[in-house]
């Protein structure tokens, strides 16, 4: 028993050390899945660990989507403000489509940020639309979507780390 612990642990570490490549090719991976992929063989605890762990980068890839609620100064009706983030250290993506998944979808089509954009690594772009364009709908801040010319989709996170007063991110700041 001890041995095949053992054995599963060196395997569990060998899948670390080798997660980039399978996130690569598995960037759609439910929790689920994930967890079924890593338990063979391994303790519940550490196949949680690993599943926890490909999920959030296969959630992140190689973009990261944030949506806050703000206003422009100094008044205007509210907004929900989107910011895409490319992760990568080495290579441009290029953003196609942004919108958010309700029920029908909110595309977002902002003549002050046209798409298709690119941003080079670790480059920040950001858009707005009207709070009132869309669905009364709770967690919208989590509905947000950006499809990238991969053809992958980086789903939206609450951004809640936003400074009282600042400017829109990427080019053409308002």
């Amino acid at each position: 028993m001890a041995d095949q612990q053992q054995e599963a642990g060196d395997n569990a570490q060998q899948f670390l050390a080798n997660r980039d490549i399978n996130i690569a090719i598995n960037l759609h991976v439910t929790q689920a899945q994930a967890t079924e992929i890593v338990h063979q063989g391994l303790t519940p605890a550490l196949a949680r660990e690993i599943a926890n762990q490909l999920t959030q980068e296969v959630v992140r890839g190689e973009a990261r989507a944030l949506v806050h609620r703000g206003i422009f100064l100094p008044e205007s009706p509210d907004y929900f403000f989107v910011k895409v983030v490319n992760l990568s250290q080495s290579h441009d993506i290029e953003i196609t489509h942004l919108w958010f998944d309700t029920d029908p979808p909110v595309h977002i089509l902002n003549d002050a940020r046209p798409l298709p954009t690119r941003l080079r690594p670790n480059e920040t772009f950001e858009t707005w639309v009207p709070v009132a364009a869309l669905p009364d709908v709770p967690n919208m801040e989590q509905l947000g979507r950006v499809l990238l010319s991969s053809g992958q989709i980086v789903k939206s996170l609450l951004n809640d780390d936003v400074p009282r007063v600042g400017t829109v991110a990427g080019p053409g700041s308002r």
